[in-house]
């Protein structure tokens, strides 16, 4: 860590900066995390040569970039940094996250939707909580 007057920053090993890191009247806490944002956090780590991290692309207050990429494959993520499955691509290739984002959702309300529902008869559905509608048969 290094400081000037009143503001600290941690530094690489290389002693270069490491963005995100500038606290005004504050000391980042440079060793354990805990007043950094997890993307932060994790680039002080990447800076400081942790095995198996990845350098991850952070916005400018600190959130993890909807987009991150590693050698010559990029993937989107959520808000927590986490890799959203089916969204990883080769470059020159960009994820489309929006459609990412979307595929999770609907796969999120189907698992929370479909233990729910359970076929009675071949043309009657019953959803908990919902009285089922007569089949139409025709005669």
């Amino acid at each position: 860590m290094q400081c000037m007057v009143n503001v600290c920053w941690c530094v690489s090993r290389n002693g270069k900066l490491i963005n995100g890191t500038k606290l005004t009247d504050a000391k980042p806490d440079c060793h354990k995390g805990t007043n950094l944002s997890p993307c932060v956090w994790e680039l002080v780590k990447h800076s400081r040569g942790s095995p198996g991290s990845l350098r991850p692309s952070c916005t400018e207050s600190g959130e993890y970039e909807r987009v991150q990429c590693d050698g010559n494959k990029c993937w989107c993520t959520n808000k927590h940094g986490n890799k959203i499955k089916g969204s990883q691509v080769h470059l020159p290739k960009r994820p489309v996250c929006d459609a990412a984002v979307k595929a999770v959702e609907v796969t999120t309300l189907k698992k929370i939707v479909a233990p729910q529902i359970t076929t009675t008869t071949a043309k009657t559905v019953t959803v908990k909580g919902v009285l089922p509608k007569k089949p139409n048969v025709r005669k």
